[in-house]
């Protein structure tokens, strides 16, 4: 599978579309499913588990690193230089792309998760908010993976994203978007 670089298109030309293609890149043989960009840095993750690194400066792959959860790789995050992986698989693994994707730390989440961000919380604390397969949304305080919480949806929660103010959006099977804080 093919990840693409699209530019929007400067200038006064109308066109039919703003945007156009500035590069691709065949990286993975199955579906990708979540994206993370750390200063120099594209992480990526497929379907089959996989996690491939390129260069965000020459489009070149870096590393991949083949079936490292048993299920599908449902969130990157770059945090501290190091990257955070979730799956359906239940696992959260703490790579160091810097040590060719070592893994560091690896923590076992009760269900699958869905999707997870990272957020400073109210006490400035670094938290790591994920959404399971369940309709549960937990945090962990970082780096120790120390559960801090846990919150019930009528229905799974398919996206997180952090909010001003120690919060974070949540967008469930409902069609709702809630803010909670921590």
């Amino acid at each position: 599978a093919a990840i693409e670089t699209w530019k929007l298109a400067g200038g006064e030309e109308e066109s039919s579309c703003p945007f156009h293609l500035a590069a691709a890149m065949e990286v993975h043989a199955s579906a990708i499913v979540s994206l993370a960009v750390a200063a120099d840095r594209l992480f990526s993750g497929t379907v089959d588990g996989t996690i491939g690194v390129c260069d965000v400066m020459t489009l070149q792959r870096l590393f991949l690193v083949s079936s490292v959860h048993a299920g599908q790789v449902t969130s990157l995050i770059p945090w501290y230089g190091l990257c955070l992986s979730s799956s359906l698989d239940g696992k959260i693994k703490v790579w160091d792309p810097e040590m060719g994707m070592r893994l560091e730390h690896e923590h076992r989440a009760e269900h699958g998760i869905l999707a997870m961000t990272g957020l400073a919380d109210s006490l400035g604390r670094q938290v790591l908010v994920c959404s399971m397969d369940d309709g549960t949304v937990c945090w962990y305080k970082l780096p120790y993976f120390r559960s801090m919480g846990f919150i019930s949806n009528r229905g799974k929660v398919w996206a997180v994203h952090p909010a001003p103010d120690a919060s974070f959006f949540a967008g469930d099977t409902a069609g709702d978007i809630s803010e909670w804080k921590c």
